[in-house]
């Protein structure tokens, strides 16, 4: 029987399950779908809109104190090269905006590739394809998000390799009231070997050992994890060359929603991940609003050049309220003490429940005046395909995109673990 040519919906649809499958961090946070799309397709400068949770304060006696329900939503504008990140304090009603990505792979084959199985097509041209399509991704998201995490754990400069720092990861997540499942840890290639190693020894399942010892990499459902997965997607973050004599600069304190932190003194540049504490402000349990009794831990989430005036933090800070994160007022004159050496560059491996973070995805547009196209969607990632035949050269150049946004929504629910 003679081969029939493959249709665009029969390729799009298997390297749309091919990318899903390959994907590691992406598949495994919040994922939403904007249909609002799905008829007329997005365009550069379209926006993504990712809802975020509500938070609520609880009430005593018999009074009744009406709090609104407003929803918060992260406006992501689709872009050609960056991802978005946030740049407004999510406060009730509040909006944070960033610019999406719009990734493809671009291939070419022939009408005789055409002509093969969806199963031979896939695994000559759609694997490779999707794999790459998947690392970068992966890679797009995660170092965009991971910054913005301020929870951190771990010795700067030691490989995590001790079940004990994926424990104190945990303890960061519970102090902040994060769902116990489902939670994931992603580990670079160096620690993934360390943790292999120094959990050995321990007291597991034999199926756990047995996967551990064949494949090299940490078996799922260990210590508290659902999964756990070696990912070299893991961002390396460069500390910037921050001296120690920054001080706070508030004597009138900070106002709720405040996304900035003002310093008097201090010098040399601080970078986007920096994490710094300050003597006597501790987080506090998002639903009872009382201090866990830790420092609380401040990110940098955007370039500082250094000296006097006011560095980007986040997440917003909230002294009181529904959204309360500090247990005090920010006090004046007071020593930022930055968590690892300057100048330094550390792995940063994550520890995280999946409503950390968001990721989203729209349907781009479909050109007119092509040979064909197709578009496919699958849990939350749309895939549009498109090709054109040149008839000089008998091939046909075809390629492959996602348009999608990412943002670190809920970054009480991971924590860094530093190398």
């Amino acid at each position: 029987m003679a081969n029939t040519l493959l249709v665009p919906n029969q390729i799009a649809r298997g390297a749309l399950a091919i990318l899903h499958n390959n994907l590691r961090f992406t598949r495994t946070v919040s994922r939403q779908y904007d249909d609002s799309f799905a008829k007329t397709g997005a365009k550069i400068g379209d926006t993504i809109r990712i809802r975020l949770p509500n938070q609520y304060n609880t009430s005593t006696g018999a009074a009744l104190s009406i709090q609104d329900t407003t929803n918060r939503v992260i406006a992501l504008t689709i872009g050609t090269n960056t991802l978005g990140t946030p740049s407004a304090a999510p406060g009730l009603g509040s909006v944070l905006t960033g610019t999406g990505n719009q990734r493809h792979v671009d291939v070419n084959f022939t009408t005789l590739e055409l002509s093969l199985s969806v199963d031979e097509f896939m695994r000559l041209i759609g694997e490779p394809a999707m794999s790459v399509l998947a690392s970068m991704i992966d890679y797009d998201v995660m170092s965009a998000v991971v910054p913005y995490v301020n929870n951190l754990v771990g010795t700067p400069g030691t490989t995590p390799a001790t079940a004990a720092v994926l424990l104190q990861s945990h303890a960061k997540l519970n102090y902040h009231a994060a769902p116990m499942t489902p939670r994931y840890f992603a580990a670079d290639p160096t620690a993934n070997a360390a943790l292999v190693d120094g959990m050995k020894g321990l007291f597991n399942p034999n199926s756990n050992v047995s996967q551990q010892f064949r494949e090299g990499l940490m078996a799922d459902n260990q210590l508290g994890f659902r999964e756990m997965y070696m990912s070299q997607s893991v961002p390396v973050i460069t500390t910037g060359a921050r001296n120690a004599a920054y001080l706070t600069n508030t004597p009138a304190g900070i106002t709720n929603g405040d996304i900035t932190l003002a310093v008097d003194t201090g010098a040399n540049a601080m970078t986007a991940g920096d994490v710094f504490t300050v003597a006597g402000v501790h987080s506090v349990n998002p639903e009872t609003k009382q201090s866990t009794g830790q420092l609380y831990q401040f990110a940098v989430r955007a370039a500082y050049a250094g000296g006097a005036g006011n560095v980007p933090i986040w997440p917003a800070l909230y002294k009181t309220g529904p959204l309360q994160n500090i247990s005090t007022d920010v006090p004046d004159n007071t020593a930022l003490t930055f968590v690892g050496t300057a100048s330094t560059a550390y792995p940063n491996n994550l520890a995280y429940h999946r409503d950390a973070f968001a990721f989203a995805s729209v349907d781009l547009v479909m050109p007119e005046g092509v040979d064909q196209s197709a578009r496919e969607v699958m849990d939350g990632i749309s895939m549009r395909y498109v090709r054109q035949y040149r008839i000089g050269t008998d091939d046909i150049p075809a390629r492959f995109d996602v348009a999608y946004g990412g943002v670190c929504a809920r970054p009480e629910m991971a924590c860094r673990v530093i190398g």
